[in-house]
């Protein structure tokens, strides 16, 4: 039956879901959304910002850019990711603590899709920043 419940969380059918459900899963899929793009493209900011004497030391070192590309990618996934469960979690406690209409599993879904969506948008912004950094930048004296 598509219509179990599982607390916090229910699977709806498509055509099942009553106007004030979509309401609520638009709204908490926009949290979702909203907080895995602000943390994508803060964290972007931060690796290039903070992390630019590390990268030109890595490359220094003898790290080929694929290596620090993959480096960049796991990190960058990892924080993303956490910020996308961490929304759920607090979706999930207003959904507890407001009694609102349950979250559907589809919303969850397509959020998550979109989060992925963003990992790869934030991605692009930095790996093109990281792909300037010189190797001779960590030999600098007061560098950035």
């Amino acid at each position: 039956d598509l219509t179990t419940v599982i607390f916090p969380f229910r699977i709806v059918s498509i055509e099942a879901i009553p106007v004030k459900q979509f309401q609520s899963d638009l709204m908490m899929g926009l949290i979702i959304i909203s907080m895995a793009i602000l943390s994508a493209m803060l964290y972007s900011y931060i690796i290039i910002r903070f992390r630019h004497k590390d990268i030109a030391i890595l490359r220094a070192i003898g790290w080929k850019k694929k290596d620090v590309h993959l480096l960049m990618l796991g990190e960058f996934a990892y924080v993303t990711l956490i910020g996308y469960f961490f929304a759920v979690i607090l979706s999930s406690l207003y959904v507890i603590l407001t009694n609102a209409p349950t979250i559907s599993y589809l919303a969850l879904l397509v959020s998550f899709i979109i989060v992925i969506i963003a990992i790869a948008f934030g991605y692009i912004l930095i790996s093109r920043r990281i792909l300037k950094i010189s190797p001779m930048e960590a030999f600098r004296i007061g560098g950035r």
